[in-house]
């Protein structure tokens, strides 16, 4: 069952890189067949007339890059779609075959209406009549040309493009945040840290899908830019380490404490270089090296572990594998594949945040499974010492209540009814002993089940409880009769339950005698007084009544 599960999620994942892969512009970043120029910051807005279409730019950092995008036939009509926020101001000139220039910008904490949730920004020209013939961008202190990706896009489609991946990114920040309350009332209930990590890990990637889709923009648009872009990175940074704990929270039986510190330190250095990232004049690609190797690194000593964890049968273990098969597929591609522009612009970080949601969600589904046969288990122990609880409480030759039982039942039943008449017959069988000389034990065991059995019929007719206490002691505790009707009450059960002689059995009689009272008072009280009622009626020519008042 589980090679069946690992087998479907990895299917799943072939599928997730394929529909990553697919799709993916022809203008991609760096856009192919680029030309660029470096020139210094606040130069004008005139593109350069010298520009190099070879090699990648260099020195850019506190300059401003210009960069002409190539035009293959474009239609009348584009959107320009650039999928970074690390530089000071951006600039879009569209440049038109009539001679006419349109000039649309964003800088840092001002993006204006350009911004999109799927963390682009969008400049789209007004409509003319004049085809478009180029396109430039022009970018202050752009961090890294790496992390620039830009697309044309026909107008007609992007707005299509933009609500797909808003409805994607909703989605999967929705589930995540779902699984993160559900895992946290599952850190209340049960009292376990791995679900508390869980959570927290969910909120992360929460904040995370936020910070980086730019949806934080609607309460908090001055983060525009770089600020998201850095807040981002130490969020993501913050979620591997997170991940981490919960994993070796999990492996603690499978890896030493000195593999599991240098995988915890690991994670730590993942969250300082993401910290240092936000440092200005970071290195960003020395930067993205190191945080590929330690996520690798990480991913790898943890997929290991899960495995082995599995092999020794450790459910947890088990449950982390399944959950995290598809998430460190995804990553591990992230870190290997450039995925580009692919899923509607979002790329890699939309993989990564769908992969997030289906490990939150395969989590909480595979915990709430176990917690489901915890309860089985439990239920069935409970119902089972409930079982051996009854038969403690039972006599075996009769199946009524024995001592304990009957005065346990008695108080749970009428034990609050302060003001309502209760009344304790004490029955005994009149010279049984002659019976089991006479007629052997196993007729005696007869007669006693055959008067429990209609001392239980009492039961289904009056508000009464019946017991044994022992050889040839019955007792009956019965509710809401008063005292003078008390004693007609044990006369009625004494002429029920005598029998007459026949082929088998002996003619019986009993002796009762009848204590009244409230159930609520001490039963050592109550059964005195029937004890020495019942004294009175076998001193007194036995088969008869006698009723003793509460002193």
């Amino acid at each position: 069952m589980f090679k069946c599960a690992i087998g479907q999620v990895v299917r799943l994942a072939s599928v997730l890189l394929m529909v990553a892969a697919i799709g993916c512009p022809a203008l991609a970043s760096p856009p192919v067949n680029s030309c660029f120029a470096v020139r210094p910051a606040d130069a004008g807005d005139q593109p350069p007339s010298l520009i190099n279409c070879a090699g990648t730019p260099a020195g850019y950092e506190q300059a401003t890059l210009w960069l002409r995008l190539p035009m293959r036939s474009p239609p009348n009509h584009l959107a320009l779609l650039v999928h970074t926020t690390r530089f000071d101001q951006l600039k879009a000139i569209f440049a038109f075959s009539d001679g006419s220039r349109e000039i649309q910008e964003v800088r840092r904490g001002a993006f204006g209406d350009h911004w999109r949730i799927g963390g682009q920004i969008e400049f789209q020209p007004r409509w003319r009549t004049a085809p478009l013939t180029s396109v430039w961008l022009k970018i202050d202190r752009l961090q890294s040309y790496g992390l620039l990706r830009v697309r044309l896009v026909p107008a007609g489609v992007v707005s299509h493009q933009f609500e797909l991946c808003a409805a994607l990114v909703g989605a999967a920040v929705a589930l995540l945040a779902v699984t993160a309350l559900y895992n946290f009332a599952l850190a209340v209930a049960v009292r376990r840290r791995l679900f508390l990590w869980h959570g927290l890990w969910a909120t992360m990637m929460v904040c995370w899908g936020v910070v980086w889709s730019q949806g934080a923009l609607f309460a908090f648009p001055q983060i525009a830019g770089t600020s998201t872009s850095q807040l981002a990175t130490v969020l993501a940074c913050l979620a591997v380490l997170l991940a981490s704990l919960s994993a070796i929270s999990v492996l603690k039986g499978v890896f030493a404490s000195q593999i599991r510190r240098a995988i915890t330190g690991a994670a730590i250095a993942v969250v300082i270089l993401g910290g240092w990232s936000a440092v200005p004049g970071a290195d960003l690609a020395m930067i993205g090296t190191g945080l590929t190797i330690l996520t690798l690194s990480i991913l790898a000593a943890i997929g290991s572990g899960l495995v082995i964890g599995h092999r020794r049968g450790e459910s947890d273990a088990s449950d982390l594998l399944i959950a995290w098969v598809v998430p460190m597929m995804v990553l591990g591609a992230t870190q290997v594949f450039d995925f580009n522009t692919s899923l509607f612009g979002g790329g890699a970080q939309i993989a990564v945040l769908f992969a997030s949601a289906f490990q939150a969600i395969c989590l909480s589904a595979l915990a709430t499974r176990r917690l489901g046969v915890l309860r089985s288990e439990r239920d069935a122990a409970i119902a089972s010492e409930a079982a051996l609880a009854e038969v403690a409480e039972r006599d075996a030759l009769t199946g009524l209540l024995n001592r304990r039982g009957f005065v346990r039942r008695c108080e749970q039943a009428f034990g609050d009814l302060h003001h309502i008449p209760f009344g304790l017959l004490l029955i005994d069988v009149d010279r049984f002993k002659r019976i089991n000389d006479q007629f052997g034990h196993e007729v005696g065991d007869a007669v006693l089940v055959r008067l429990s059995t209609r001392l239980r019929a009492f039961e289904d007719r009056y508000a009464c409880l019946a017991g044994r206490l022992g050889g040839e002691e019955f007792l009956i505790g019965v509710s809401g009769i008063p005292a003078d009707a008390l004693e007609r009450f044990a006369d009625h059960v004494r002429a029920e339950i005598g029998t007459s002689d026949d082929d088998i059995h002996p003619g019986v009689t009993v002796s009762i005698g009848v204590a009244h009272g409230t159930a609520s008072g001490p039963f050592v009280a109550l059964y005195g007084n029937a004890d020495r009622a019942l004294y009175e009626a076998k001193a007194s020519g036995r088969n008869r009544v006698v009723l003793k008042e509460a002193s």
